[in-house]
């Protein structure tokens, strides 16, 4: 047969294209297959070449065959079809593993694929978003960016967890909220199992990842005595707990501040707020938003210092009740945050 050179674009016979989904597909769903379906075009049966696009393949040096890489489901379509050819490029790669990471660059490119599969590349490869970029991937629109805001903290876990969060077994969002705590890796699983135990939410979590974060894991030479995370019940306590829900009202109640003084900012936004019978002070919003901003980076920075943030958080934390929630205790005392994040700009 004709040697395709990497990069040719053209017909190829549908019945000479190998299929192995251990090697090349990147999805866990389309792994389990024979096929390496993983289920993307489930809502159709239909095979039309001119919506199916052109799918990859490589030709294998080690046994000469051509495999698919990215396209296992718009083959199958093909083949259930009885399509005699369809569409491909050839790609080029030094070896199966290379094809199987262009592969899944490329079906993320297109819009297929989730953070769970960009983490892969990221941890297979060692590659940064930087890297992708680099590379041509599309990441500077917003969905893009979203999926790598999460995707960066999952290629971060440790395997057992990042395998529980690609097979489903713990959702994304609180992956990545472990992620985000750059903590040692038995200090992650402590956080999950937490995060577990008390069913945090993500934003709970999340919170409690940035406490993690400055976390130290005691070392021993017999992993039966380690501690595994100093304060490990404390993380378990009805008093961290509360302290979580704190946090977690004020990060509310500051990104609700910033995103209502951004309207008022708006000349245009303010308009229509004037028009609903509302006196916008364009400037002034302009100027609190600043602020307001400022108050936020604040908190990021200090809420884990020893200081008058903290000694403020530990207050609230024990005005909290079973009749007053964290968010009605963080709204009473917003003048005494506001003033406590005004002194530490």
């Amino acid at each position: 047969r004709e040697d395709y050179a990497a990069g040719t674009v053209g017909a190829y016979p549908v019945a000479d294209i190998g299929i192995d989904p251990q090697r090349f597909q990147f999805k866990e769903a389309g792994r389990l297959t024979k096929t390496g379906q993983s289920g993307s075009l489930a809502g159709t049966t239909v095979f039309n070449p001119d919506m199916a696009n052109v799918i990859s393949v490589w030709r294998d040096p080690a046994d000469g065959k051509v495999y698919v890489v990215n396209g296992h489901n718009r083959l199958a379509r093909a083949q259930k079809a009885d399509r005699q050819s369809i569409n491909v490029r050839f790609m080029e790669a030094a070896d199966a593993a290379e094809a199987r990471i262009k592969g899944a660059m490329q079906n993320i490119s297109e819009g297929n694929g989730t953070a769970v599969d960009a983490a892969k590349i990221m941890r297979e490869s060692a590659m940064t978003a930087e890297d992708m970029i680099a590379q041509g991937m599309p990441i500077r629109n917003e969905a893009a960016e979203k999926l790598f805001l999460k995707a960066a903290p999952l290629s971060k876990l440790p395997q057992e967890l990042f395998d529980q969060v690609a097979r489903g077994d713990v959702t994304i969002d609180i992956g990545a909220a472990i992620g985000s705590s750059g903590a040692e890796e038995q200090v992650m699983r402590d956080l999950a199992a937490a995060a577990k135990k008390k069913k945090w939410s993500a934003q709970k979590t999340a919170e409690a990842a940035s406490i993690a974060r400055f976390s130290q894991v005691e070392k021993t030479t017999n992993p039966d005595d380690a501690l595994k995370l100093p304060g490990f019940e404390e993380l378990l306590s009805s008093d961290f707990a509360r302290q979580l829900e704190v946090r977690v009202a004020i990060r509310s109640q500051l990104k609700a501040e910033i995103n209502a003084l951004a309207a008022a900012a708006s000349e245009r936004k303010a308009g229509f707020l004037e028009d609903a019978g509302n006196v916008i002070n364009v400037q002034a919003s302009g100027a609190a938003r600043q602020e307001a901003m400022q108050g936020a980076a604040v908190f990021n920075q200090r809420a884990n210092m020893v200081g008058p943030l903290s000694d403020l958080i530990t207050e609230l934390t024990g005005q909290v009740t079973p009749k007053k929630n964290a968010v009605t205790v963080v709204r009473e005392n917003l003048q005494r945050l506001r003033g406590v994040l005004q002194e530490e700009f």
